[in-house]
């Protein structure tokens, strides 16, 4: 049994380094394309390969319920991203909208009014509720599981992973299929596919994100106190400060301001893997790191629902040109 156990350890060991790779590398793609259509899908499965990391890390500290918590930021940003930008994008909300209130219609004239913005913020809570909830019935599992090994956390938590991922998936399409939301989406696509473009280049663009890469390579060499080859968690050091790098570039290289927010997304992927992986068995460290990345991504949705808004006052004007000097 400790065999099986120690070969169990080494393959999980593997694989979740593995995807920290394919994390960095849907970086790279994410950085290096065409489009805001593309940024947006491309940052989109990158959350998906994010919440699987975190899920199989579980295995590893099975003790660390807080690391559930963060495993859901990913998940969250999957559902309401996509609509939030659509909403950001479209230069106007939909004139008519109809939304189900408890087995029946309500049909309103104008926009869904909600707080100080249009988006319909009780439709997406009552939409992700359920991943909230199965997420804190995870962390409650793993409160009471034994920590001596990855068998019973895996037979445990294998299941909610599907789970979770299954409703992360069913809550976006019945956000996206909401009236409204819908017309937000149709309406935003043909700006994504159409803007997007780097200001240097496709060629400075791919040297400088291998430079960017390269260069996180060898800050992760000086920082980290753990040789390279050793069990470690190097590789997702050097994928955390890599998505930051690579983040912080493509809001400096991208003209339109939709790339920007993927590119502020993307370094937050950054931060996230930063709280999976040097947090290591520190519960209450990890729970300061989880508040505070739910207080950024708090912010971050703020910028998207209204500060951007705001900006789009005339067609084009996502545009970052259209912003180089106030207007009254």
């Amino acid at each position: 049994m400790a065999h099986i156990i120690q070969l169990l350890d080494g393959a999980v060991y593997i694989i979740s380094q593995s995807m920290f790779l394919l994390v960095l590398a849907l970086g790279i793609l994410i950085v290096n394309s065409r489009n805001s259509q593309q940024h947006i899908d491309g940052y989109n499965r990158q959350t998906l390969v994010m919440f699987g990391i975190a899920q199989l890390l579980i295995l590893f500290r099975p003790n660390n319920p807080t690391l559930a918590l963060v495993a859901l930021f990913p998940l969250i940003r999957f559902v309401v991203v996509r609509s939030l930008l659509a909403y950001a994008t479209t230069a106007e909300p939909p004139v008519t909208s109809s939304l189900p209130v408890r087995g029946r219609q309500r049909t309103t004239s104008g926009p869904v009014i909600v707080l100080p913005f249009n988006f319909p913020l009780w439709l997406t809570t009552r939409t992700l509720l359920p991943i909230v909830t199965l997420t804190l019935i995870e962390c409650g599992l793993l409160a009471i599981l034994p920590g001596d090994g990855p068998l019973i956390p895996a037979a445990v938590i294998a299941p909610f992973t599907l789970i979770l991922a299954w409703a992360a998936f069913f809550a976006r399409q019945k956000l996206e299929n909401t009236p409204g939301i819908s017309n937000w989406l149709a309406r935003a696509r043909s700006h994504w596919l159409e803007h997007g473009r780097s200001r240097y280049g496709s060629r400075f663009t791919g040297f400088a994100s291998f430079a960017l890469v390269i260069g996180a390579f060898l800050l992760t060499q000086q920082v980290t106190l753990v040789p390279l080859g050793e069990r470690s968690y190097f590789i997702g050091l050097f994928t955390a400060l890599a998505l930051v790098f690579t983040g912080m570039f493509m809001m400096v290289n991208e003209a339109d301001i939709i790339s920007h927010m993927v590119g502020l997304l993307v370094a937050e992927n950054g931060l996230l893997l930063v709280a999976v992986v040097v947090v290591e068995d520190n519960v209450p460290l990890t729970f300061i790191v989880a508040v505070s990345i739910f207080v950024y991504i708090i912010a971050t949705v703020v910028i998207l629902i209204y500060f951007i808004k705001n900006l789009q006052r005339r067609p084009g004007d996502l545009n970052i040109r259209a912003h180089r000097r106030l207007g009254g």
